[in-house]
Formats: structure tokens, sequence, C-alpha cells
């Protein structure tokens, strides 16, 4: 429910936020998408194009914390 908050308070649907932010994270060498429809795939492009904010960046790492910020990489 937050994470949908989030992409509603920047007029984006939450995939196009889960794909832009996925796609700048360090660690994701690449990002699968699944699609059935030609409005999906255009709305999963459109996520290259989404601008994400500092402050969403750091609410974004809270929710999801990457896998170093929870237990040690061995």
């Amino acid at each position: 429910q937050r994470f949908a908050a989030i992409a509603g308070d920047m007029g984006v649907k939450p995939a196009q936020l889960a794909l832009a932010w996925i796609l700048r994270r360090p660690e994701i060498t690449s990002a699968i998408i699944g699609a059935s429809k030609k409005s999906q795939v255009v709305e999963n492009a459109g996520a290259a194009g989404v601008d994400i904010p500092q402050d969403i960046l750091e609410k974004l790492d809270e929710l999801f914390p990457g896998p170093g910020e929870t237990y040690p990489l061995g």
C-alpha cells in the first residue's frame, strides 16, 4: 500500500516505479518484465523515463532494503 501510494503521488503506475527503481540499483544487471498486451509493454518502457527524486529513493530503500542491508553476503 505504501509503495502504491508513493507511485500515485509521483503520477506513475506502480509497475513503472518498480522498474524505474530497480533499473537504478547498481547491483541489478538486468530486469525481466512480463507483458501479454501491447499496452503493458508501452507502460513498462515508460519506466525508463521516470525520474525518482532522492527523497523517494530513500523511502524505497527503506521499504525494500538490499541484500547487503539485511544480511551479510558470503
